[in-house]
């Protein structure tokens, strides 16, 4: 989905890191370390990239969605 709508790709290495050596307490959470801090932080970082660059019409985010939508590729 980065690659079609031409986002800058988070610190995903980090996160799988993190579930790698973070220790029993990531690793009793199982799946719920996916919903609980990665979710949140991915739904977070979105809110605030496009609000911070809604003001700005040279860079509206995601650009990809808007060339697409007005037809321009």
């Amino acid at each position: 989905v980065m690659y079609y709508l031409r986002c800058v790709h988070p610190p995903g290495g980090a996160t799988a890191l993190a579930a790698v050596i973070g220790g029993p307490a990531v690793h009793d959470l199982g799946y719920a370390y996916v919903i609980a801090p990665v979710a949140l932080n991915v739904v977070t970082i979105l809110l605030v990239a496009v609000v911070f660059n809604y003001p700005f019409s040279w860079r509206r985010y995601p650009a990809a969605l808007l060339r697409r939508q007005n037809g321009n590729q």
